[in-house]
């Protein structure tokens, strides 16, 4: 085994490049769909645009406002996203 069998292959690590800038353009045009408060729940919670992931509990504590407040704008979040996504793609 060699040094070049460990290393991942340069065009997966392309693909996965172009795939993420691909996934972040796409969810810049998906969050219009939703509030401020939501966008601002789902990147901390998810840890997008270079946030950091945080527990609902953690977020609450940032916010001022109660963990199962955090838990429902972020389901309420991730049923806007989902529908948004379903209408695109089975277009």
């Amino acid at each position: 085994m060699t040094l070049a069998d460990l290393l991942p292959s340069p065009v997966l690590l392309v693909d996965k490049q172009l795939a993420y800038k691909e996934l972040t353009s796409h969810m810049y045009q998906w969050l219009h769909v939703l509030d401020e408060r939501e966008v601002d729940i789902f990147q901390y919670r998810y840890g997008l645009f270079h946030y950091k992931p945080l527990t609902q509990v953690a977020l609450a504590a940032k916010l001022g406002i109660s963990r199962s407040y955090v838990s429902r704008i972020e389901k309420r979040a991730l049923v806007k996203l989902y529908q948004i996504i379903k209408a695109k793609t089975t277009l």
